[in-house]
């Protein structure tokens, strides 16, 4: 299953889409029947300390539930941020 941005709707705050991206992946690892859950970040410029606590979350439900998150489009910036906090090591990015 693919998680996108609905830039129409949440296109006012850029917090309000990465927010946006975190609640329906985390819906899907609950919910979701899909062996890997792909979240596409071609559009998240910046992540909060917050939301890496929240996407480690994330991983560890995806990953207890015996199914793969996959982070997909990621910008560099972002790369090097999850390069940093070894997030690569957890997740995998395409």
């Amino acid at each position: 299953m693919d998680v996108g941005l609905d830039h129409q709707r949440y296109s006012t705050a850029n917090a309000e889409i990465q927010v946006h991206w975190l609640i329906v992946a985390g819906q899907l690892a609950e919910e979701g029947a899909d062996e890997i859950i792909q979240v596409d970040l071609s559009q998240v410029e910046r992540i909060t300390s917050e939301e890496l606590s929240e996407l480690i979350r994330l991983q560890l439900l995806v990953r207890k539930n015996g199914r793969k998150l996959v982070l997909k489009n990621v910008e560099e910036n972002l790369r090097s941020i999850f390069e940093l906090t070894r997030l690569t090591r957890l997740i995998e990015m395409q």
